[in-house]
C-alpha cells in the first residue's frame, strides 16, 4: 500500500493544496494531510480552523487528516506514510528542498495556472481586504469572508 505524508500549515488552504491532494490521491492509496500549529505570530484561520476546513475539503476514505505533531521523520514513523509530498513552484523550490534526507521526497509541480498563488499571498489580501475566491477553495473563501477580517 502506498502511503504519503503532505505537511504543511495550509493557513490557509489554496488550490494548490487542493490540486495537489486531488492530483495525489490518483497516484497513491493514502493521502495523509498532517497540519502545523502555524508558528506565524498572527495567523489568519487558528489550527482548529484550518483542521476544520482541510478534514472538510479533503473528506475521503483515502484521505486523512491529522495534527503534525512532530519532524518530518518522526511523523513518517508514526504514520508509516513511504515518503513526503511535496509540491514545486519552480526552481527555487527545488534548490531549497534538494538537500539530503534519510526519507524518500516526492513532488508534484505546481499547475501552471496556480503558480503565484501562495498562502502567504492570500492572508496579504485578505488583510488588505481583498477578494480571494479565486485563490482559495469555496469553503475557505466562506469561512475567511465569515471572520470579516
Amino acid at each position: 500500500m502506498s502511503r504519503v505524508l503532505y505537511l504543511g500549515e495550509f493557513d490557509p488552504p489554496t488550490v494548490v493544496h487542493d490540486d495537489v491532494v486531488q492530483r495525489a490521491s490518483q497516484r497513491f492509496d493514502e493521502i495523509i494531510v498532517a497540519l502545523w500549529k502555524s508558528p506565524l505570530p498572527n495567523p489568519l484561520l487558528s489550527f482548529e480552523e484550518r483542521f476544520t476546513l482541510a478534514s472538510a475539503l479533503w473528506a475521503s476514505p483515502h484521505i486523512s487528516v491529522r495534527a503534525a505533531d512532530g519532524d518530518v521523520a518522526t511523523m513518517l514513523d508514526a504514520t508509516g506514510a513511504t515518503g513526503e509530498l511535496v509540491h514545486l513552484r519552480g526552481i527555487g523550490d527545488w534548490e531549497r528542498l534538494n538537500v539530503p534526507t534519510d526519507h524518500e521526497r516526492l513532488f508534484l509541480l505546481v499547475d501552471a495556472a496556480h503558480l503565484p498563488i501562495t498562502s502567504a499571498l492570500v492572508r496579504e489580501i485578505v488583510r488588505l481586504g481583498g477578494d480571494v475566491s479565486d485563490f482559495v477553495p469555496q469553503k475557505v473563501a466562506e469561512a475567511i469572508r465569515a471572520k470579516s477580517y
